[in-house]
């Protein structure tokens, strides 16, 4: 009973103080990329509106700035791809999560299941951003599930942790549920 109540609070520590950090973080760049699309929009529009009411002698400076601000949203996108290729998709997540299962001698998968996926909040309509949850139910030993979850944080993808709770079936064996999240553009689950 001791072992588990200090399980939980070693694993409520760790997700208060890592796992939510990077959650509140990763759906504040997602907003700031929602609102930085929304801006590029109304600068397009304000310049086109400017340009057409300037007639054709201004309409060279005009162009200039919409070939810049076309530029800049270009140089936004490039970053959002790149940003966007550290993240693990969901049609692989599922596959790498199982793989790295298999490598772990003390812990056993009961099952997964996909979670339906939620469109971000402050994501444009025009490009939505989902995230896709799997949940995982294992079972194993704790040193197992430990070296589970580091083994996946030490991947160069990025994958976000929603929760985790251990139950202690039978000592030392515990039953473990891990609900981990990918983000995508599309709302589907493609190949799984």
């Amino acid at each position: 009973m001791v072992f588990t109540c200090a399980t939980a609070a070693v694993l409520l520590g760790w997700y208060q103080f890592a796992i939510e950090p990077a959650l509140n973080a990763s759906e504040k760049s997602v907003a700031g990329i929602g609102v930085a699309r929304d801006r590029i929009r109304q600068a397009d529009a304000a310049v086109r509106s400017q340009a057409s009411a300037l007639g054709v002698d201004a309409a060279w400076s005009v162009e200039s700035q919409l070939d810049a601000a076309r530029r800049r949203a270009g140089e936004i996108d490039a970053l959002i791809r790149a940003r966007a290729a550290e993240i693990v998709d969901p049609a692989t997540m599922a596959a790498l999560l199982e793989d790295m299962l298999a490598r772990q001698r003390d812990l056993r998968l009961i099952r997964a299941r996909n979670l339906k996926a939620e469109q971000l909040p402050g994501t444009a309509d025009d490009a939505p951003l989902f995230r896709h949850t799997l949940q995982l139910e294992l079972e194993g030993t704790y040193l197992a599930v430990l070296g589970y979850l580091e083994t996946l944080e030490s991947l160069p993808w990025r994958m976000y942790w929603q929760s985790i709770e251990i139950d202690t079936v039978d000592f030392p064996k515990n039953r473990i549920v891990i609900e981990v999240s990918t983000l995508s553009f599309d709302p589907e689950w493609i190949g799984v």
